[in-house]
């Protein structure tokens, strides 16, 4: 047993069972839920069962895996992206943690499939060190992911000397690149992509 203490914030009421916080819900929700309603901003409710909060947090659960999944229906997404708006809603952790599992286990969530989906994507403006670093800044471990990614440049014929090859083209083409100014813009706009100046001055000499 335990209280709950709600407190009401716009549309919604914040609940809190002794310490806990276990997330928000809506007036029509305690119908459901068979809790005793009170009209007041702040008010307690003594005695509440655990039965009573393995309901509310399931409801409260199903609520952020619906939103979770709304996320992840408008682009291919990462756990931690997803996690990262569902804080800023003021979900609860535990309901987050619960909603991003579920999301893995119904395979809306899947980290290969995100790897994949963004090298194919990028893989013809940046370089390669460039694509992991910024899949490692969406939460990404890819210390064990380099097949993926090989395959990707496998798959597609590609390397970082052919990627630097075709920007240049694009980007230079008609000029002459033995200019000093030229090569100066040149390496800029390489280093800018993600290249090492290894890879550059193989490219240029």
């Amino acid at each position: 047993m335990g209280y709950l203490k709600v407190f009401k914030k716009n549309k919604s009421y914040s609940l809190t069972h002794d310490d806990e916080y276990l997330g928000f819900i809506y007036k029509r929700d305690f119908e459901t839920l068979g809790i005793a309603f009170t009209d007041s901003d702040e008010f307690y409710i003594d005695d509440i069962s655990p039965e009573y909060v393995e309901d509310i947090k399931a409801l409260v659960i199903k609520r952020v895996f619906d939103k979770a999944v709304g996320y992840a229906a408008v682009s291919e997404s990462t756990g931690s992206v997803i996690r990262s708006k569902l804080r800023l809603k003021k979900y609860p952790e535990y309901a987050i943690d619960a909603a991003i599992d579920l999301m893995y286990s119904y395979n809306y969530l899947n980290d290969d499939r995100y790897i994949e989906s963004y090298v194919r994507c990028y893989i013809s403006g940046k370089s390669r060190y460039l694509i992991e670093k910024e899949l490692q800044s969406k939460g990404l471990d890819i210390s064990d992911k380099g097949h993926i990614i090989d395959a990707v440049y496998e798959d597609m014929g590609m390397n970082d000397g052919e990627v630097i090859s075709a920007l240049v083209e694009r980007k230079f083409r008609g000029q002459d690149l033995e200019d000093e100014k030229v090569k100066r813009r040149v390496v800029s706009f390489l280093i800018r992509h993600g290249f090492s100046f290894d890879k550059i001055n193989n490219y240029l000499t």
